[in-house]
């Protein structure tokens, strides 16, 4: 269904400035498992129409994923969650660690964040997430895809590569990158600069 979460979704847990955050992607897990199936017998569909192991897939996303966080940010977990068709409602399916759960980037900045977005084969647009990483400027310019670029370029190419696992939220794969942002996260900025309110 447009616009709605799922069929599944890998969301990585990550900790940056002692803070709790987490970015999530869509996917298709083949042959629906059922919650308590084994990491190790779950598939995700590609771009290419081949698939990938799942956890694979989430240690190779998250490779180019960690590249726009600091050093000092780690992921805490992955979950694969089930959605119920048309809602937010999910089920918990399987989950662990990687290998490398450590940023990479010698910078981050706090209440900060960068969205990468991209096209996908439907016409709607899904977008990818870094809160608290290594962006600190308030612009919007366009993303070049790029296997050697900066993080986000990395990101993007690997998204739109046949490797590629992640969909919109209209169960469409991404087919072009458009734009990255970034700035402030109020929601954040709040919550470390006025905690009461």
């Amino acid at each position: 269904m447009a616009n709605m979460p799922g069929p599944y979704a890998v969301e990585y847990k990550y900790q940056a400035f002692t803070r709790e955050h987490s970015a999530e992607l869509n996917c298709v897990a083949i042959g629906s498992p059922a919650p308590g199936t084994p990491v190790a017998s779950i598939t995700l569909a590609t771009r290419s129409g081949g698939s990938v192991a799942l956890q694979t897939g989430v240690q190779n996303f998250w490779n180019f994923y960690r590249a726009g966080h600091g050093t000092a940010s780690s992921l805490l977990e992955w979950i694969l969650w089930k959605y119920t068709t048309g809602t937010y409602e999910k089920t918990y399916v399987a989950g662990g660690t990687v290998t490398n759960p450590l940023g990479s980037n010698a910078s981050a900045f706090a209440t900060r964040q960068g969205i990468a977005s991209l096209r996908t084969g439907a016409g709607g647009i899904m977008f990818v997430e870094w809160i608290e990483g290594a962006t600190n400027a308030d612009t919007s310019a366009t993303l070049v895809p790029s296997g050697v670029g900066a993080f986000q370029q990395q990101v993007a190419a690997y998204l739109l590569s046949s490797e590629g696992w992640a969909i919109g939220r209209d169960d469409s794969f991404p087919v072009a990158a458009l734009k990255f942002s970034q700035g402030q996260n109020e929601a954040v900025w709040r919550k470390v600069n006025r905690p009461n309110s």
